[in-house]
């Protein structure tokens, strides 16, 4: 997966789109409200690409705009694999930067083809971080290939990734009738992934406040969506030189104080989280809510901390401490605007562009397997935690399966990890063989030196104690 020079490029040219969110009209629906047209434009020349030996390659664009790839190998058995790439980019009309639309194949490709399963892959035909929009051109894009194929008889497969892996949750809750099972990487409830990104910067505003009055009088007055120029020119500096000398390496106590919080918010005591922690966190405070540029939301909240506790001294089972009230006192609080955030469904047919997040419920009738990078900044392990959660709740846990993986990177997983994961998804829909998985929600589990290695296909880069504690 691209790390953040891709997914945060909304960043980089963040001074000269400002002026779009003012621009964005106010016209709200029963189910969201319209998405402010931009110009993205799909690279038609990069669409042919070559098959594999005994395979055929197609690609074309579907009614909505969306380009598509499909690869059949010869000896197909049936079986599609829809692929929901990651990523997200707002189109900047000025210059036509983050405004060209390209297909990214399956990093299982090889694996599918060997397996005699054909895959289908699309660009989507908006960038933003929108999964309803994006379900939209995934119905449209398999429509097209069904059209070709129509004598097609075989399973239905959804994969996705970070965004794409968002999107699949959306499409195997709001569509059970296309698709058969599925495996979403790093993804979970999207306003739930942007509120934690505003959590690592409202803690970390909050703990330095006290020594840096401009960052107290950012907080006081900030509002959701946040002034980004002046946030990420002024305040963000003055946050990282208030945790520690050479933060996060040498921290003081307020830095002591966010490492904690975050760890609490993330998911809890567990192996790699300092690592990345370390490696992330700088960027995290700097950057991590610039992703807001690909929120059509207008001023409307997209985030809701309503019921966040931020702790540095207790457990999550646990009162918060005197001191800790007193600091979750000094946070702001946001609900997520309901034209933005909501849990009504799309209909099959529907063609408007709905802005703003489904809201997951956790109402699954197909087998739904789930990979966490438990040490990643980017899509939190309690993501996952709080998805069994509504699932449980729904009565809907058969059908969820969720697995940890060693890493610190976001979307973290190996080719090896992503095939044995879909096989898996597989044996578990044909022959209702429920896979084995990770209790992410237990606390002595996670908490465990090993965990994480019951799926894990050998040592990522930034994990030195594998050999360790997953080879006894």
């Amino acid at each position: 997966m691209k790390t953040l020079d891709y997914f945060f490029s909304c960043a980089l040219i963040l001074f000269f789109i400002c002026g779009i969110a003012a621009a964005r009209g106010e016209q709200t629906a029963a189910n969201g409200f319209d998405l402010t047209p931009l110009p993205y434009v799909l690279d038609q020349n990069g669409l042919p690409f070559s098959a594999r030996a005994n395979a055929k390659a197609l690609w074309g664009i579907s009614k909505r705009g969306s380009g598509y790839h499909a690869e059949i190998p010869a000896n197909w058995n049936g079986d599609l694999l829809v692929f929901l790439p990651g990523g997200g980019e707002i189109c900047n009309p000025q210059n036509g930067a983050g405004c060209q639309l390209k297909v990214e194949d399956p990093p299982i490709r090889d694996h599918l083809l060997e397996k005699g399963i054909a895959w289908l892959s699309l660009s989507y035909s908006d960038k933003r971080m929108v999964p309803k929009v994006k379900m939209l051109d995934v119905l449209d894009v398999l429509d097209s290939f069904h059209a070709q194929y129509p004598q097609r008889k075989g399973h239905v497969f959804l994969f996705g990734l970070s965004a794409g892996g968002a999107t699949t949750q959306v499409g195997v809750e709001l569509f059970p009738q296309r698709f058969d099972g599925a495996v979403a990487g790093c993804g979970g409830d999207m306003s739930v992934g942007f509120g934690n990104f505003y959590n690592i910067s409202l803690a970390a505003m909050a703990v330095v406040a006290p020594s840096r009055p401009p960052v107290a009088d950012f907080l006081k007055r900030m509002q959701v969506p946040v002034d980004l120029p002046t946030y990420m020119s002024q305040i963000a500096p003055q946050i990282i030189g208030g945790l520690g000398p050479k933060f996060p390496q040498d921290n003081n106590s307020a830095g002591n104080a966010l490492r904690a919080i975050v760890r609490n918010l993330s998911g809890g005591e567990r192996p790699l989280f300092d690592t990345g922690f370390d490696k992330m966190v700088v960027p995290a405070i700097s950057a991590f809510m610039g992703i807001q540029m690909v929120v059509d939301a207008g001023p409307r909240s997209f985030i809701d901390n309503s019921n966040v506790q931020y702790r540095f001294e207790s457990q999550p089972d646990q009162p918060l401490t005197q001191m800790e009230r007193a600091f979750n006192s000094t946070i702001p609080r946001f609900v997520c605007d309901p034209a933005v955030c909501n849990s009504v469904a799309l209909k099959p047919d529907q063609t408007d562009h709905l802005g703003g997040f489904y809201r997951l419920t956790g109402h699954l009738q197909r087998p739904l397997i789930t990979l966490h990078a438990i040490g990643e900044m980017i899509s939190w392990l309690s993501t996952g935690q709080q998805y069994a959660d509504l699932v449980e709740q729904s009565g809907a846990s058969k059908f969820l399966v969720q697995r940890a993986i060693r890493d610190v990177n976001h979307c973290g997983f190996t080719v090896d990890e992503q095939s044995q994961a879909f096989d898996d998804l597989v044996q578990w829909v044909k022959q209702n063989r429920r896979p084995a998985g990770d209790d992410i929600r237990n606390t002595k589990v996670v908490a465990a030196p090993n965990f994480g290695c019951a799926f894990t296909r050998g040592a990522h880069a930034d994990d030195t104690q594998y050999a360790q504690v997953c080879r006894q």
